[in-house]
């Protein structure tokens, strides 16, 4: 599902992506599947971004960057995806955006991303 969604949100589909990140979420909270939920918040924070939540998407992009159980592949592209949006957004250091919310836990981004996507 979240291939999907990523697929959808790179056609510019977020109508799409929707429901794709909804359903991984769930699964991921449910079968305690951190890493699958961090790939997810990736793409929320895009769809986040694309609606002009920015502080929200940074805050996702860093838990998906930062947490333990984000495999390389979520890394490497939230590090991309934090690198484009510093420079779209007058180079605040990453140290600054990281103040946003430095103690946001996965299952609270969960929380918060479904209903947001909802």
């Amino acid at each position: 599902m979240i291939q999907q969604g990523h697929s959808w949100v790179a056609l510019g589909q977020p109508d799409q992506a929707r429901p794709c990140y909804i359903e991984a979420l769930q699964l991921a909270r449910d079968g305690g599947i951190d890493r699958i939920a961090l790939d997810a918040l990736w793409g929320v924070a895009v769809l986040l971004e694309q609606a002009g939540n920015n502080e929200e998407a940074m805050t996702f992009l860093h838990l998906a960057h930062d947490h333990p159980a984000s495999e390389y592949e979520t890394k490497q592209r939230t590090a991309a995806r934090l690198s484009r949006m510093r420079q779209a957004t007058s180079g605040a250091s990453l140290g600054e955006e990281r103040n946003i919310d430095h103690v946001f836990q996965l299952a609270e981004a969960i929380k918060v991303a479904l209903q947001w996507l909802r």
